[in-house]
């Protein structure tokens, strides 16, 4: 498959947001008001589940064809389980050794296995990074399967397609809506990281895939204003991320996450039409971008590591000294973006390069 410049960027600027929200829990003690940066963990991640919406969806609408096959989605799940298990398996098993020796009891941690750990139910404290991806493995699973049953109901790939995107987004948004009425749930655990209430945002993707799709000169017209539109929708998310008291406010716990998936859509007629760049800094890019799974799967361990051995500032603040802190901050970002460079060439495009065998 041919990458896209503007969606390599894209993916590029989602993990480095993720990496960089996740400094403040190093540098915290020297700057408080770093706290602010939580926004673009938020951030990163709808930016992936977006993108992953718009990629995957395009693969499932080009592979279904007009009349879906169950043979067909058991080639699309086993090529994509080919590329994102294995390495999920890796670091899930680091995670576990990791929390064993912290002391931790490895009991009640079996549905990691299969993506059971937040699917209705806030996730744990153990692999926090991993409720995103499950949230993404349930896509992969329901929507396919969806698009195959909508086609045995009405022989129209159009109709199949509608159907099957339209029950996962409503639903999602329904679920997250009726959960927020009868409930009290937190904004971030509660809400944001549970995969029944999050599989709209990789439909509204899905969305931009279809009709990438069906109208193409409508969609290559839309650059400019979907530019437009998304930089004031990302406005109106900030504010609200940073005004509202995100753990009370219904807009906050529904609709928040609804815009801002509609604004990463804005965004992707314009990016998607970004077909090429040259010169170091785009083949920084592209680099970034091939390890960005990886990337957001090491870096916490890589966080847990250095803080076991030198210090953790969250817990013992500036008696660690600035220059240690500023060190380990330093450390932090270029051992974790080397790791996932390492990772990437040794064990994930290997592994990846399996699914070559199923066409």
């Amino acid at each position: 498959m041919e990458r896209v410049f503007g969606l390599d960027l894209l993916r590029c600027i989602a993990v480095l947001m993720v990496l960089l929200a996740h400094t403040r829990f190093l540098l915290r003690p020297l700057l408080p008001s770093l706290q602010a940066l939580s926004i673009f963990g938020f951030l990163g991640v709808e930016l992936f589940f977006v993108l992953s919406g718009f990629l995957i969806g395009g693969i499932i609408l080009r592979s279904f064809g007009d009349e879906p096959r169950g043979a067909t989605l058991l080639t699309f799940w086993i090529r994509r389980w080919f590329r994102t298990l294995p390495n999920y398996y890796l670091f899930l098993l680091i995670n576990l050794v990791l929390w064993a020796l912290d002391g931790h009891s490895l009991h009640g941690l079996l549905p990691y296995a299969g993506f059971l750990q937040n699917l209705a139910w806030e996730c744990g404290a153990f692999f926090n990074e991993s409720w995103s991806l499950a949230i993404e493995e349930w896509f992969y699973l329901l929507f396919p399967l969806l698009l195959l049953l909508a086609s045995f109901a009405k022989k129209d790939r159009r109709f199949a397609v509608a159907a099957s995107l339209g029950v996962l987004f409503l639903l999602s948004t329904l679920a997250r809506v009726v959960a927020v009425r009868v409930g009290d749930p937190s904004w971030d655990a509660g809400i944001r990281k549970v995969v029944l209430y999050r599989l709209d945002a990789l439909m509204l993707g899905v969305l931009g895939a279809f009709l990438r799709v069906r109208w193409p000169l409508a969609w290559a017209r839309a650059q400019l204003p979907g530019l437009l539109l998304g930089g004031a929708l990302f406005a109106i998310v900030a504010w609200s991320y940073y005004a509202l008291n995100r753990n009370a406010s219904f807009f906050a716990r529904t609709w928040l996450f609804t815009l801002t998936s509609l604004a990463v859509l804005a965004f992707l007629p314009g990016l998607d039409a970004w077909r090429q760049a040259r010169g170091v800094l785009a083949a920084g890019v592209q680099n970034v971008s091939l390890w960005s799974y990886s990337l957001y799967l090491c870096h916490l361990p890589v966080h847990h590591l250095l803080v076991s051995r030198f210090g953790d500032p969250e817990l013992l603040g500036l008696s660690l000294g600035t220059a240690r802190i500023l060190g380990l901050t330093a450390a932090f970002v270029v051992l974790s973006i080397a790791v996932s460079a390492l990772n990437y060439r040794v064990f994930e495009r290997p592994a990846m390069n399996l699914r070559e065998r199923f066409r």
